[in-house]
């Protein structure tokens, strides 16, 4: 359910999104609410934020000191509650719609709470573990960067570029003497290049 307030220098839209989720014998509801704000600064020139609480109802238990795989997803259940995240972002927008250009520069931050992570001197479970439970500790995270976008869509060449500078921790009360540590996928620099294109339209 959303709702939203418009006028010509400034959208806000509120929502909210319930779930309902049953795992094994357990029942989990919550509400996710979000909310949009979008602020004309000038002409083509845009002030962005948004805030949003999400749930996960699975975990991504990965171990940290091997290199083979041994992640693998548990559910959430009466001693391990459900992942929550709280994210707010802000930034700029620019859109040049005449030449086809579009630029967004955003910085996010995101805590993590209900994180999961093998106890110290736990080596390794497999999905079949009964007491999965009991071998884990439960933490919290944050990550935080910038994202920058670049899109092209007239032109003889049109694409779009994305950079992300990105940081991604945990941190467990049992683990590492109660100090933060990257988390195993953390990826710092991120560069991605797609769509592009060149059309040369032969002469007539």
């Amino acid at each position: 359910m959303s709702s939203g307030v418009s006028s010509d220098k400034i959208d806000v839209d509120v929502g909210f999104r319930g779930i309902y989720i049953k795992a094994l014998d357990y029942d989990f509801s919550k509400i996710e609410p979000r909310i949009s704000i979008t602020a004309k600064l000038r002409e083509k020139l845009y002030l962005m934020g948004t805030y949003n609480q999400m749930y996960q109802f699975i975990h991504l238990l990965a171990q940290n000191a091997v290199s083979f795989p041994v992640d693998f997803w548990v559910p959430s259940n009466q001693n391990v509650n459900p992942e929550n995240s709280k994210q707010l972002t802000t930034g700029l927008k620019y859109m040049a719609s005449s030449i086809g250009i579009h630029f967004t520069a955003e910085v996010f931050y995101k805590s993590m709470d209900n994180l999961i992570e093998y106890k110290d001197g736990v080596a390794y479970l497999t999905g079949n573990d009964q007491n999965w439970a009991e071998q884990v500790s439960i933490g919290s995270g944050t990550s935080k960067g910038l994202e920058i976008y670049i899109e092209k869509n007239k032109g003889l060449m049109t694409g779009w570029i994305s950079y992300t500078l990105s940081k991604t921790d945990r941190k467990f009360d049992d683990i590492n003497n109660g100090e933060a540590f990257p988390f195993k996928y953390d990826n710092r620099h991120n560069i991605s290049v797609l769509s592009v294109a060149i059309s040369v339209r032969g002469c007539q």
